[in-house]
């Protein structure tokens, strides 16, 4: 029997998956007590990270860590395009990370006091790529920030963050892609990367 790596499971537990691999999993999980074990340990992890999110410091623990660092005025960027500031594409090739199989580019973008974390991974059998992000600022997470995906013309999906700032979204891949980030009523431009596998 074949069973699911512990980075599935924890992409289960948060809910970042296609539908078609959610169910997939779903059923394994019925019948193979390897794979439990590993869903009970990610699920207690991921409830104590939501757990955290509650956590509140006291107020002067919190004025004496601002009173440690000057502020730092919000860059601007240029019509609200965020600024790449890592690209997994441009790095070495660690032996061995996600197999073989898979296509995966990772990268991080900065808006101001934002950052905006982007893997898109694609499979040499499928024309569709999954795409799997989380948005952090360094003060108030709202509960759920609307994610759009657009080409030139248009919208083609939408999604909104989980309290973690993550979303989750499945697409076929073209050129001139990006992410509508609904930001206080500021749209920030984020553009998808493309990913290309052996034979591109």
């Amino acid at each position: 029997m074949k069973h699911f790596t512990s980075e599935d499971w924890i992409d289960y537990v948060r809910d970042v998956q296609s539908p078609a691999m959610t169910a997939q999993m779903k059923e394994h999980l019925a019948q193979c007590d390897e794979c439990q074990k590993s869903f009970r340990l990610w699920a207690a992890v991921n409830k104590a990270a939501t757990k955290d999110l509650e956590y509140v410091p006291p107020s002067d623990a919190v004025r004496i860590a601002k009173s440690l660092f000057e502020p730092t005025k919000p860059q601007s960027f240029g019509n609200l395009v965020a600024k790449l500031i890592f690209d997994s594409a441009q790095q070495p090739v660690t032996v061995g990370v996600r197999g073989s199989v898979s296509i995966c580019r990772q990268l991080l973008y900065q808006y101001g006091q934002r950052f905006i974390d982007l893997r898109v991974e694609g499979h040499p059998s499928s024309k569709e790529v999954s795409l799997t992000g989380q948005i952090q600022q360094s003060f108030g997470q709202p509960e759920s920030i609307p994610v759009t995906l657009c080409r030139e013309e248009g919208p083609i999906q939408q999604t909104e963050t989980n309290p973690r700032g993550e979303f989750h979204m499945v697409f076929v891949p073209e050129e001139g892609l990006h992410l509508e980030i609904d930001m206080n009523e500021k749209k920030i431009r984020v553009r998808v990367p493309e990913i290309s596998g052996p034979g591109n």
